[in-house]
């Protein structure tokens, strides 16, 4: 028998039937000459059936049957798993859609940057995966250039230092084997970068979509049209309405002068008035400013609200403002329209306000059932008794809206009527509407007016025309 290796020369154990070294199949016949005869020259039929069934086992594959992969391998694999999610599937949907692409340049850059880092990573992620399923030999070293590559510091330790890992990567493979397990990866990320090359897009492209991102009327519209952002977007009215209403109350109810203690003020309205729960809320409300009660919303909404229904209807409003912007309660639109519908007897501010709420109500199919044309109209009600953010909404509304419904005039009117009664953005979406009617000298002129009080009219300006 021989003790060396044919292929490698490396030196064999007797009983051996595969290289330790590189792998090489022992042939038969030195196998049996290590195996004890009967005395005719032949192994004894045990022996022989154990090694007939052995070489048929072996010879289905021609490599030694290695572990099955276990315990905390399972947790690699499943990170491989995610990864080949984030590094090929996520990746070849960004780059196979161009206006994808150049939104992701508009608005999310950095995701460029995991976008070009997934190309070399997806290769080496399908790689992994590859090697790791057929358990190769060669599976541990790459696996420690892959945590590398992926900063999985922890793995790296354990890949280097696991007995597991040393026991179950024990297949060998020939070079075509390898060749075929690289290829199939390196066409995935091959695809992968052809179609970002593609569909990358050019410098100019990126501009015009910015242009166009920028003065879409419609993306605000849809942002102003759900619930939530828009209550958030007209948060910020919430001090005006509190200093707005102080001031009103504070010429009805200026007792700062009379007493000086809150028990001396309850004790004056108990006696003396006859709306006691109306006034005692009127001044929570009001607070400081008109009495000495220190001003606490959550009292004054409570009382406002048991009130009977002729002493609340002159309150309805001040209720309607609470519910719409969480002042002393919780946010509720509903609550807000049913209350500023109920008002009667109202000036043209009250009456401004009331169509408002109305035109909300309306618009999110709060207490009535959602319809934009009837919340335009409640806006432009609004607007012309005087309410800004109406006259702003309405053009915003119309503008956006079926085509030819709305005469170009009309919209404009009210988008100047917005800046006219104050409204903080009209001006700014006035020029848009200007720009993508191709009235590029209006919008130019628009924003050159509305940079001098509004930044962000001078960024549009310098994007668009400069």
């Amino acid at each position: 028998m021989n003790k060396f290796c044919q292929e490698c020369c490396s030196p064999r154990n007797e009983n051996a039937k595969f290289c330790p070294n590189c792998g090489f199949k022992f042939c038969q016949e030195s196998i049996e000459e290590a195996k004890p005869t009967n005395g005719t020259g032949t192994p004894p039929q045990e022996n022989k059936k154990t090694i007939e069934d052995s070489s048929k086992k072996e010879s289905i594959s021609g490599e030694p049957q290695a572990p099955k992969i276990g315990g905390w391998l399972y947790v690699p694999i499943l990170g491989l798993c995610i990864n080949l999610v984030f590094f090929v599937f996520l990746p070849l949907l960004c780059v196979v859609n161009k206006t994808l692409l150049i939104n992701l340049y508009l608005n999310y850059p950095k995701i460029i940057i995991l976008l070009i880092y997934s190309i070399p990573m997806s290769f080496l992620s399908l790689l992994a995966f590859i090697l790791f399923l057929s358990k190769d030999r060669n599976t541990k070293k790459f696996m420690l250039v892959y945590c590398v590559f992926n900063f999985s510091i922890i793995w790296f330790f354990y890949f280097l230092f696991s007995k597991r890992v040393k026991k179950t990567f024990v297949v060998p493979h020939s070079k075509k084997n390898l060749l075929v397990k690289t290829l199939i990866p390196l066409s995935f990320s091959t695809a992968l970068l052809m179609f970002f090359t593609i569909n990358n897009p050019s410098e100019q492209e990126i501009l015009e979509a910015e242009r166009q991102d920028l003065t879409n009327l419609d993306i605000y519209h849809t942002y102003l049209t759900k619930q939530k952002n828009m209550l958030e977007e007209f948060s910020y009215q919430k001090n005006t309405v509190i200093q707005q209403e102080v001031e009103t109350l504070s010429l009805l109810y200026s007792l700062n002068e009379q007493f000086e203690t809150e028990i001396e003020v309850i004790k004056y309205i108990n006696l003396s008035t006859k709306d006691k729960n109306l006034i005692k809320g009127l001044l929570y409300f009001c607070g400081n400013s008109c009495s000495p009660l220190k001003q606490n919303f959550r009292k004054s909404y409570d009382y406002l609200n048991n009130l009977d229904e002729n002493e609340k209807n002159k309150a309805y409003l001040i209720l309607a403002e609470m519910d719409l912007y969480g002042i002393g309660t919780k946010q509720d639109m509903a609550s807000a329209v049913r209350n500023a519908s109920r008002a009667k007897n109202l000036n043209n501010h009250g009456q401004s306000i009331k169509y408002y709420y109305l035109g909300l109500g309306y618009l999110y199919g709060e207490y009535y059932k959602k319809d934009i044309a009837q919340a335009i109209e409640c806006f432009k009600k609004s607007a012309d008794l005087g309410n800004s953010s109406s006259a702003f909404l309405s053009a915003i509304l119309m503008a956006t809206g079926n085509k030819g419904k709305y005469e170009k005039g009309d919209i404009i009117n009210y988008f100047k009527k917005a800046v006219t009664l104050g409204n903080r953005e009209a001006q700014l979406f006035l020029a848009f509407y200007y720009y993508n009617n191709n009235e590029y000298n209006l919008a130019k002129q628009t924003l050159q007016q509305c940079s001098k009080t509004n930044p962000e009219c001078k960024t549009a300006y310098q994007k668009l025309f400069d």
